[in-house]
């Protein structure tokens, strides 16, 4: 049986699900339903570390210094050193607010900013903000899932959201357990700078820096990569994903292409910090962690490992999908029966 993504890609060409029993013509076959629902407190806690993440850029860009942004509950707080300068920190983080209009609500933002004392701010998502955020994720959900199931658009899967969080997968012809394996994978890419103040060993007997993480090293089994959590360049502004061979190495690889917008931050990422190693992350798996030799300008690369052929074209084809926007739990799979004749 080939992998996932082959499987599905050979079933869109034909136009149809790729079974005996309906290319025979009328009669009945069986197909498959998964039901999943999105984990909704993850949604809530990533949206929260992104917020987290872009106040910790704004005070860094604008020189307020503060004693961290901590994620407490259900908001994000920060407390600064200088209170004199609580105005000036309030106006540029009130910019990570989204304005959105309802016929329930009128025009509201997706978050609150607030003050408290000795220099606290209070950063909070608004319940219209967490529906709003909540409706956005499962309808990226949606379509991440669909674009893996029926890549070709023509596969005769059917991928439909169910309520606030949930999503149901209909098809026929492929393997149950692989299309769970296919849908599952977050194929979440990130390019991180590792940081070498101290080792991974070290980071594990003393404790792991603030804003860094331990990922596992997919070359080194049984190590790990100290990094610094916050991505330099995200695999949301890939442009394209392809399955190659390093031509130096004449290994199977990942070819990967970004947006203007990713290569500018590629750009930046390798200009700014020549000399220095950083992590390409799958997944929350290092791939690889090269050392900066000089700026890439291009926005394109390879990333090249122990993959297999088959491993790099699913990669690939994950990549070309999409990331997961949130986790999803499967929470029913059943057998249908089908019937109905082929459509040409």
């Amino acid at each position: 049986m080939p992998s996932v993504a082959v499987a599905l890609g050979l079933i869109g060409v034909s136009g149809a699900v790729a079974d005996d029993g309906a290319a025979r013509g009328s009669g009945s076959r069986t197909g498959t339903v998964l039901r999943y629902r999105i984990d909704v407190a993850q949604v809530r806690n990533r949206w929260l570390q992104s917020i987290q993440t872009d106040a910790r850029r704004i005070l860094k860009d604008e020189k307020i210094g503060h004693g961290g942004a901590v994620i407490a509950g259900n908001q994000v707080r920060v407390t600064l050193r200088d209170a004199s300068k609580m105005d000036q920190a309030v106006l540029r983080l009130k910019t990570l607010a989204v304005r959105s209009t309802s016929l329930l609500s009128g025009a509201s933002y997706d978050l609150t900013v607030g003050t408290g004392q000795n220099g606290l701010i209070v950063i909070e998502p608004s319940p219209e903000g967490l529906r709003s955020h909540e409706e956005s994720t499962l309808s990226r959900a949606v379509e991440v899932v669909r674009r893996r199931v029926d890549p070709e658009g023509s596969a005769g899967a059917s991928v439909t959201a169910e309520g606030m969080d949930g999503i149901s997968v209909q098809f026929a012809g492929v393997d149950a357990a692989e299309v769970k394996a296919w849908i599952a994978t977050p194929a979440k890419l990130t390019f991180q700078l590792v940081d070498t103040s101290m080792s991974p060993e070290e980071a594990q007997a003393k404790g792991i820096p603030p804003g860094d993480e331990l990922l596992p090293d997919v070359a080194n089994p049984n190590h790990f990569a100290l990094l610094h959590k916050e991505a330099a360049v995200s695999g949301d502004d890939l442009q394209a994903a392809s399955a190659t061979v390093d031509p130096v190495l004449d290994r199977p690889s990942l070819g990967f292409e970004f947006t203007a917008r990713g290569a500018a931050a590629l750009a930046r990422l390798t200009r700014e910090n020549i000399g220095k190693p950083f992590a390409i992350v799958l997944d929350g798996k290092v791939l690889s962690a090269p050392v900066i030799r000089t700026e890439i300008p291009s926005g394109r690369g390879l990333i090249t490992g122990e993959f297999t052929p088959a491993e790099v074209t699913r990669m690939a084809l994950q990549l070309r999908s999409g990331a997961l926007p949130a986790p999803l739990l499967l929470v029913e799979e059943r057998t249908i029966e089908l019937t109905g004749r082929r459509r040409e």
